[in-house]
């Protein structure tokens, strides 16, 4: 079972497992977000061509919810399917968004191209934390696709598919008492 506890900005989850509670917190636990339709809406059909050369739109509550959850002391990365070449342009020109992430994970020539929704490209993410320091932690990953959620999951991951951000915090809210 699950509980929620609300203090101030504080997100605790509870978990109870074999009688004994694992608190859900900043240290043991990250967030993961997709950009695509998550923090960032889709303009064109050719999302990732407006990306390198248009301004992207940021959806400007979920960019309040990630930094609520880095003021909360939570570890946040980007996994992405999103070329590196567009990642790397976003971060020049939108410094003070992408800043706030401690990490980015997508597919790469260092990881042959790999990508979501692959179960590889999960556990390399989870290489990719743990040499960041975050190897025991749980992974609460947020995709806007059905898909990646269910690979994420298979993966051993919490997984939530986001619609909105008020749904995305429902969801984590439900998840308290499963």
């Amino acid at each position: 079972m699950i509980y929620l506890r609300k203090a101030a900005f504080c997100l605790l989850l509870i978990v109870t497992h074999f009688s004994s509670f694992t608190v859900i917190s900043p240290k043991n636990t990250i967030f993961a977000f997709d950009m695509h339709n998550v923090f960032m809406i889709e303009g064109k059909p050719s999302f990732f061509r407006k990306l390198l050369y248009d301004q992207p739109y940021f959806m400007m509550d979920t960019v309040q919810f990630i930094k609520q959850l880095k003021k909360e002391g939570y570890p946040v990365f980007v996994l992405t399917n999103c070329p590196k070449e567009g990642y790397d342009r976003l971060c020049t020109i939108f410094s003070s968004i992408f800043g706030l992430f401690d990490g980015a994970y997508m597919p790469s020539k260092a990881n042959g191209y790999n990508h979501k929704p692959k179960a590889s490209f999960y556990k390399e993410f989870k290489t990719y934390v743990a040499a960041r320091g975050h190897s025991s932690k749980q992974i609460i990953f947020i995709d806007d696709l059905k898909q990646n959620i269910l690979a994420a999951e298979k993966e051993g991951m919490l997984a939530i598919q986001f619609k909105t951000i008020t749904q995305v915090k429902t969801d984590i809210s439900h998840l308290l008492y499963a």
